[in-house]
Parts: structure tokens; C-alpha cells; sequence
């Protein structure tokens, strides 16, 4: 339930082992990335990163210029609205090129996959 839930939350936020699961540190483990296909689109999704954090802006801004030329309208245009993002000669550029500068943005934090594997259209980012 909700309630179950918020409560694990605070447990794991404090400190705690919530009572539906086990708390700990993960080590000499591999990471992983794994890229979404299509279905996971969302409206608006990359603006909020993309103001907040420009290596994610600039990578972000750099695949769509490849990207636009090749499209009926910029991929700018198209991210805050439901019914085109639907579409899927937009949905695949939108998704790879929010992949791509999320990458990047977490590149630039330092964290650096062992592994990369990607779905449809994340097989590309990933790529």
C-alpha cells in the first residue's frame, strides 16, 4: 500500500531496514546501464535536466542537431507534446537523444558503466 511504502522510504532514509526488505552496502559489484525502447516516453521529459545541468543541455542539444534535419519538425517542438511524442518517427529520436545526454551527464559525475545494454532504440544509445 501507500502507506507501506512511505514507510520503507523513511525507514531506508534513516537508516533502518524497512520490515519488507533488507538493508545494505552492494560490493565488488558491476554496473550497468541498461536504455529503454519505445513506452517509456514521457512529454517534457529532458527540460528539467536540461536547465539544471548544461553538459546534459549541450549533449542533449548536440544529438538533436544531428537529429532535426532528419525529422518533419525539431525534436524541440515535439518533446512537450503528448500526441507527437506518440508518434514513432519522433518517439525514437526523442528517447535516444535523452539516452545519449544522460549518459553524458553521468559521465561527467564520474560514474562510468562496466556494462551497456539497451532495448529497440536504446540498443543505439547504448551503441
Amino acid at each position: 500500500t501507500r502507506d507501506e511504502l512511505t514507510a520503507g522510504v523513511r525507514a531506508v532514509a534513516g537508516g533502518r531496514t524497512p520490515h519488507t526488505g533488507v538493508l545494505g552496502t552492494a560490493t565488488d559489484g558491476r554496473l550497468a546501464f541498461l536504455f529503454s525502447g519505445q513506452g517509456s516516453q514521457l512529454p517534457g521529459m529532458g527540460s528539467r535536466l536540461a536547465a539544471a545541468f548544461p553538459v546534459f543541455a549541450a549533449a542533449f542539444d548536440e544529438v538533436r542537431a544531428h537529429l532535426d534535419p532528419l525529422l518533419g519538425r525539431p525534436l524541440a517542438d515535439v518533446l512537450d507534446s503528448a500526441e507527437l511524442l506518440a508518434r514513432t518517427e519522433y518517439t525514437q529520436p526523442a528517447l535516444f537523444a535523452v539516452e545519449v545526454a544522460l549518459y553524458r551527464l553521468l559521465e561527467s559525475f564520474g560514474v562510468r558503466p562496466d556494462l551497456l545494454a539497451g532495448h529497440s532504440v536504446g540498443e543505439f544509445a547504448a551503441a
